[in-house]
């Protein structure tokens, strides 16, 4: 199979592994999209992950549904040289691209715009802004209803997934998590050599979510404080472009994957300190999952249904309580200065063990191959 994968900008590691996937299963693959100044595959994927990279950019107008002509005619002369079996639309905005070719294509939602919208806050700057979000609010659930009554669609998490087939009982719906393969994991084993056992190194992967507030699922507002009086250790952030450190707080900026990695394997307790909201049960953060393969001690928004489940199936498979879910982040400043010696001497090579057993996304590679092979099959 000859697989197009259209997406917004490489680097982006959901389509990097799922091309990969489809590669070592003997598919040729191929990307159109941007591409970012200096952009290599990680060492995992190889030097040449695709066979072919077209460069295409999308303009907001683009993205929003307008102006599309010069992006059909210049992907209808790919076709017609390269001869594509289907397309793996990355989002929405390539979804909708995609849909205007006479070729197969998954849809990649993994972002559920019509759950998602209604708790966006989007700056408005001017008239063009406004609009822009009264288009999007508008176009983006009618895109993502009609593509899933009649293309595959790929999604994210288990609530993404049943909530989409008890809205369209007859549509085709697969589960490809966002999970490392486990050519990553065993990767790691280079940076998880360094665990403090004396201090706490709590640490919170994530971009811009201490300086900015438009996203009310991701909302981090008064958690920093926790640590101003040094009685749980240190918080490092990483991916915060603006934050800077502070007391006991460690703002370390937008780094490369390898020192997340550092950091990652130095660290003790991985947090994603999200206020509880509603749109959890839809997430599935790939920070969870890096924290637990690096055995870090997770920590989460009791809403997180994804994190819940990695911390029910560990504790239950180890014998011992396997992370901590919270309510307002006081209980965590709380179960933190209860529990240190705990967590320090915490057994984090079983918990390893056993996230290896279950969270990869290899165990997802028949989905993703299933959803491919279905897209040949529906009428176009």
């Amino acid at each position: 199979m000859r697989i197009l994968y259209l997406n917004l900008s490489l680097p982006d590691h959901r389509v990097e592994k799922a091309a990969y996937i489809a590669k070592k299963n003997g598919h040729t693959i191929f990307y159109a999209g941007d591409i970012k100044r200096n952009y290599k595959p990680s060492k995992v994927f190889g030097s040449e992950l695709f066979k072919e990279y077209f460069k295409i950019s999308f303009t907001a107008k683009n993205n929003l549904g307008f102006n599309l002509k010069p992006l059909i005619k210049k992907l209808k002369e790919i076709q017609k040289e390269f001869d594509f079996d289907i397309i793996h639309a990355n989002n929405i905005y390539c979804a909708n691209l995609a849909s205007k070719l006479d070729i197969p294509f998954v849809f990649d939602d993994h972002e559920y715009f019509s759950h998602r919208l209604q708790y966006m806050k989007f700056p408005v700057l001017n008239y063009k802004d406004y609009f822009a979000n009264i288009i999007m609010k508008q176009r983006y659930p009618k895109w993502e209803r009609n593509f899933s009554k009649n293309y595959p669609v790929i999604s994210v998490s288990k609530g993404i997934v049943e909530d989409y087939k008890k809205r369209m009982p007859n549509g085709n719906f697969f589960l490809v998590p966002n999970m490392p393969l486990l050519e990553e994991v065993n990767a790691y084993n280079y940076f998880n050599k360094e665990k403090t056992k004396d201090k706490l190194i709590t640490i919170y992967v994530g971009l811009n979510d201490f300086s900015s507030n438009t996203t009310p699922y991701r909302d981090t507002t008064g958690l920093i404080e926790l640590w101003e009086d040094g009685n749980i250790g240190e918080l490092k952030i990483i991916g915060d472009r603006h934050l800077q450190s502070s007391t006991n707080v460690n703002s370390l900026g937008f780094v490369s994957q390898e020192e997340v990695f550092r950091a990652l394997g130095k660290a003790n307790i991985g947090i994603i300190s999200w206020i509880p909201h509603p749109f959890h049960k839809f997430c599935n953060p790939n920070k969870i999952y890096n924290y637990i393969h690096f055995g870090l001690y997770p920590i989460y928004p009791k809403t997180l249904d994804t994190a819940c489940e990695v911390a029910e199936i560990i504790s239950k498979e180890s014998g011992n309580e396997f992370g901590f879910s919270f309510m307002n982040f006081k209980e965590i400043q709380t179960f933190l200065s209860k529990n240190k010696s705990e967590i320090l001497n915490y057994d984090i090579d079983s918990a390893r063990k056993i996230a290896k057993k279950h969270f990869v996304l290899d165990k997802y590679t028949a989905n993703l191959l299933n959803a491919y092979n279905l897209a040949l099959e529906l009428p176009v």
